[in-house]
Order: structure tokens, then sequence, then C-alpha cells
């Protein structure tokens, strides 16, 4: 599977690793494994990190909580308190202080 970087914004690419989403969802994140080649292939890491399905699911909770974000300022609509509140606790210092790739392997 390749992935796709055409949004000029590293938060719109990875909001649009769920494909057609309004018409025939394809989720390009189906994996872990997944997860760490996108994350390679954006330029955020330089090698792929051990993810388990906790950080999938934390990660595409976050993915669409910006997707919902985003939705809501092209509408002029008000932003989605808890969605706001997600990517706020993702973007905290505590949870930047806390992340810690895991390597597999050398």
């Amino acid at each position: 599977m390749d992935f796709v970087f055409v949004g000029g914004n590293l938060a719109l690419d990875f909001a649009g690793t769920l494909k057609w989403r309004r018409t025939h969802p394809e989720e390009l994140l189906r994996t872990p494994g997944d997860l760490a080649r996108w994350s390679v292939e954006a330029g955020v890491l330089t090698r792929e990190p051990s993810l388990d399905g906790e950080d999938l699911r934390t990660l595409l909770g976050l993915r669409e909580a910006v997707y919902r974000l985003v939705a809501a300022a092209l509408d002029r609509r008000p932003w989605p308190g808890e969605d706001l509140g997600v990517l706020n606790r993702a973007a905290s210092p505590r949870a930047a202080a806390d992340a810690r790739p895991r390597w597999s392997g050398a």
C-alpha cells in the first residue's frame, strides 16, 4: 500500500489516511505496522517504531478529531469541544514529554 501526501500539511495528510470517507471508506492504517510505515514515509520518523494496537487506536482517534475540527472550520461551525480536547491533550507538553518511540530490533 502506498501513502499519498498531497495535502500540503502533515495533519491533513494524516486525516487523509481514511480515503473516500464519505462514499466508500478505505482505511490505510489497518495495523500498527501500517501506522509505523506511514510515520516514516511522512518524514515524522527516520525508522519505524514498534507500535501496538493501543497506539493505533489512540492515533486513529486523534486523526478523526483532526478531521472533524478541519471540517468544522471549513463549514464555519464551532469546533467540537471533545475533539479540541483530544487535540490539546495530544499537543500538550506533558504528552510530548511522555512520547517515547519504541524501536524493535537494531
